[in-house]
């Protein structure tokens, strides 16, 4: 089961830029395969900039923030993924360049596929 909730100002009702998500995935005959998750997303129009998170019930926990320089064209990347239980502690650092940049998807949450990520 999945929940995404879009939150608005009240003066600009139509301005997306905080999202909010839980997804809950529970297997009976598995106990422990049962997973958690909370994820959001917070875009600040003025500086052309996304966060997106995540933090999930086997302790792990990603970011990713984005920045467009539409003058330049490029679109600049940062991301982490820490995973508490295993130890493994991720960082990535990316640049897309030229042509026009891609429209940052539309869809509401910001856990859609976040139980299929290694």
């Amino acid at each position: 089961a999945s929940c995404t909730r879009a939150i608005a100002h009240p003066n600009t009702p139509n301005d997306e830029n905080v999202t909010v998500a839980a997804q809950l995935q529970l297997d009976t005959t598995n106990p422990e395969a049962s997973r958690a998750a909370l994820g959001y997303r917070l875009r600040f129009p003025e500086s052309n900039s996304v966060v997106k998170g995540t933090v999930d019930s086997l302790y792990r926990l990603s970011c990713t923030v984005e920045n467009d320089l539409e003058l330049l064209a490029v679109r600049s990347f940062f991301s982490s993924r820490l995973d508490f239980r295993t130890h493994t502690y991720k960082f990535g650092l990316g640049f897309t360049m030229g042509g026009e940049l891609p429209k940052p998807r539309r869809d509401n949450n910001p856990l859609l596929g976040a139980f299929n990520r290694r």
